[in-house]
């Protein structure tokens, strides 16, 4: 269903100029009073039902649903889904307080505010390109070539769960709240590019930006929840609260006890159910989220049947964690099920802060001596394939030598890196064999001693310097503090 940006995009066009005779005739006459900004027919705009960051996007105009998804999908029953931690509050976009969102939004369903637009943000992802972005509260959004605004037009029929229209106003004070001091500061820093919002209809609202053109403005722009203005008013947005506040999506809040449970209820008739960008998804009548302080308690209750899925992220559990009754009987299926969702990159970042660092030899040396296949098949179960790239499991990761167009953009620099970026395939060496090692092993302390280090005492010292090679490692678990 790939389509040109030409078939997703149209031109707006200009107001009508004026006839070169009628602007010769006119001319002495209005010459004293017209600015000669009055003359400039405005630069014409581009208006479009989706945007991505870089091409076109994947459906038109037209879409009637996502090709990843079943449109006939049945709807119906319950789900419980387990989260780790606890929660105090129910506004999800402060400082203050946690909310269930900071761990339910592992399953993409969360009592997050629908935003402007859904695809790059995790109320709803695009799940077969990347930052792309689709009109979900607006119908379609307007922008001039340099980006210096976008105007988002509003649908007309989009309504809050208590009946309450979403109108420019909603969208503006949502802006307001999200960039006061009692906000999370990750909004400060996804909407900094905003220089003001002005409302030029009920369902018109601009944004304007600061700064060169960034096409990725309008992305961030497109991801801000849109809140009741109404409700707001009434109630303090930076205090923890265990108030609901109006939602507009597939689900409302139903019930809950702060830090135990939260319910969320599918609503039949909310504004966007015959939404291309819905179709097939939220099927579930209820779903409940139980929270436990304790991963294995966690992990336990799914054994017993007290929650209803599990996401392993744990080598040792995957490999001998699944061997109890209800796996051999078949009622839990265990399944690694393969994607292409880009995933986060897993390595030792080396702090270049530091001196010891600040030798590539010293750096290349440690990355030498780490065995990662030997680490993985004792340590891991052979559960994890070594990243080559920042951008794992996605289309943005280097492979290869790089391209004709990628070498135009290094050859400026060529003097900066190094030559075999040029001539050879990046690839982390690989300790299959039991000499493969030892030979890596006599290359780091070769490039070691290049770099002004000598063993003694047992220790790598520095020459000059005469401090040994010394560095600590900070770790973090995610199998310890976050969600299954």
């Amino acid at each position: 269903m790939g389509a040109d940006s030409a078939q997703h995009q149209q031109w707006s066009k200009p107001v009508a100029c004026l006839p070169l005779r009628w602007l010769l005739a006119g001319l002495l006459l209005l010459a004293a009073t017209a600015p000669a900004s009055a003359w400039a027919c405005p630069a014409p705009t581009i208006r479009t039902h989706a945007l991505a960051l870089h091409g076109a996007p994947r459906y038109g105009a037209d879409f009637a649903h996502f090709d990843y998804v079943n449109p006939g999908a049945p709807k119906g029953g319950s789900i419980t889904l387990p989260a780790l931690g606890s929660f105090d509050t129910l506004n999800p976009y402060v400082l203050k307080g946690i909310s269930p969102a900071s761990f339910s939004g592992l399953y993409g369903i969360t009592q997050l505010n629908e935003p402007l637009m859904i695809g790059t943000h995790y109320y709803l992802e695009a799940g077969d390109e990347p930052q792309t972005a689709y009109c979900l509260i607006c119908t379609e959004i307007e922008f001039p070539p340099d980006y210096a605004w976008v105007t988002f037009h509003l649908d007309p029929r989009a309504r809050f769960h208590n009946g309450d229209a979403i109108t420019a106003a909603d969208v503006a004070y949502s802006y307001e709240l999200l960039m006061s001091d009692q906000s999370h500061p990750i909004f400060h820093n996804n909407l900094a590019a905003v220089d003001k919002v002005t409302i030029s209809g009920k369902h018109q609202v601009r944004f304007h930006f600061k700064g060169g053109p960034e096409r990725s403005n309008l992305l961030r722009v497109g991801e801000l929840p849109v809140m009741s203005r109404s409700h707001w008013e009434k109630h303090r947005f930076g205090e923890s609260s265990g108030t609901p506040q109006p939602l507009s999506g597939p689900y409302r809040i139903g019930d809950f006890v702060l830090g135990n449970y939260i319910t969320l209820q599918r609503v039949d008739d909310f504004w966007a159910r015959n939404h291309p960008v819905y179709q097939g998804m939220f099927n579930f009548d209820r779903v409940r989220f139980e929270f436990y302080r304790d991963r294995t308690v966690a992990f336990e209750a799914f054994k017993s049947g007290a929650v209803d899925l599990w996401l392993e992220n744990v080598s040792k559990n995957w490999a001998t964690g699944y061997d109890f009754p209800a796996v051999t009987q078949g009622r839990v299926i265990k399944e690694a099920i393969p994607h292409s969702i880009p995933s986060g990159t897993q390595a030792f970042f080396l702090n270049m802060r530091r001196n010891q660092f600040q030798d590539r030899r010293v750096r290349q040396a440690i990355s030498l001596m780490f065995d990662f296949h030997w680490t993985n098949q004792h340590i891991f179960n052979g559960a994890y394939a070594r990243n080559q790239t920042h951008f794992p499991n996605s289309e943005m990761g280097a492979r290869g030598l790089p391209s004709p167009a990628e070498v135009a953009l290094l050859e400026p620099h060529r003097e900066q890196l190094p030559p075999a970026l040029f001539s050879e395939p990046f690839e982390f060496p690989a300790y299959r064999e039991p000499g493969d090692l030892r030979q890596a092993m006599r290359r780091a302390i070769g490039l070691l001693r290049d770099a002004g280090y000598r063993f003694q005492d047992h220790r790598l010292i520095n020459r000059e310097s005469g401090k040994p090679l010394r560095f600590e490692i900070l770790i973090n678990s995610p199998s310890s503090n976050s969600c299954p």
